[in-house]
């Protein structure tokens, strides 16, 4: 009788131990996972966002492409030069400096106030030097290069800004009008960079321009948008010339913009 007693509470002792090993054992092993493992909950999946390179373009952005577009243009025209344009070809930071800011029609101004950029730093105090058949400055640009009735100090960062987002270049930061062959400008362009700023040597002139009007337009499902376009003289319907257009609309620091990788004249 003793021998079966003590042979049962083993039995209990021993089925006791079992449950309290492999019941505590599954327990830490629920609790080390819910620890480890996160909850659909808490890690929601991202919210998507708009390609950059496969934006529709609104009414506004469509407006906005034909005013950049009429100011260059209106310049290019004004000056009797070519508008046609390739962010490849020789020249194209000429061009593109040229378009950023002129007296007629500046994008730089146009941006300035759409964006709250600040204004140019515009130095009038100049006298002209007939003997030397040039204008000499109390304030003299930093090169002392410029032979303009006034120049003009440009941001650096905002005109950086515009070359690569709208004229489609890198910027060149090396670059002087002054050292380059500018012979079919009648030696009006005047620009260089020098320490974090561009300086333009500019005189005066000024006209009403073109309007920008949008004939057609393709996109290529990318955000990439070719325009067959007409510049009407200003004011009116007559159609002063007729371009072929490829833009691309993209997103740069909150805005909108088109950046210009064609302008062909039909």
């Amino acid at each position: 009788m003793k021998q079966t007693v003590k042979k049962t509470i083993s039995m209990i002792l021993a089925l006791l131990l079992f449950v309290s090993l492999f019941g505590c054992g599954k327990s830490n092993k629920d609790e080390s996972s819910a620890e480890t493992t996160p909850s659909v909950e808490s890690t929601p999946a991202a919210e998507p966002t708009p390609s950059a390179q496969n934006l529709e373009p609104t009414d506004a952005d469509l407006e906005h492409f034909q005013d950049v577009l009429g100011a260059i243009v209106s310049f290019r025209y004004g000056m009797l030069i070519d508008a046609d344009y390739d962010p490849q070809a020789p020249g194209a930071t000429t061009y593109a400096l040229e378009c950023v800011f002129n007296i007629w029609f500046p994008l730089y101004d146009m941006f300035a106030e759409a964006y709250g950029w600040p204004a140019a730093e515009i130095i009038w105090d100049s006298e002209y030097d007939a003997a030397n058949e040039r204008y000499v400055f109390e304030t003299p640009d930093p090169l002392k290069l410029v032979n303009s009735y006034y120049y003009g100090k440009f941001p650096g960062e905002k005109v950086d800004w515009l070359l690569e987002n709208v004229m489609g270049i890198a910027p060149d930061h090396t670059y002087n009008s002054f050292e380059q062959d500018l012979s079919e400008h009648e030696g009006w362009f005047e620009c260089y960079y020098y320490d974090g700023d561009y300086y333009y040597g500019f005189g005066d002139g000024g006209d009403a321009g073109h309007q920008i009007r949008i004939d057609s337009q393709s996109s290529d499902g990318n955000g990439i948008y070719t325009f067959d376009i007409s510049a009407l003289v200003y004011d009116s319907e007559t159609v002063d010339g007729r371009y072929t257009v490829k833009a691309q609309l993209h997103e740069a620091d909150g805005h909108r913009e088109w950046k210009l990788l064609k302008i062909e004249t039909k």
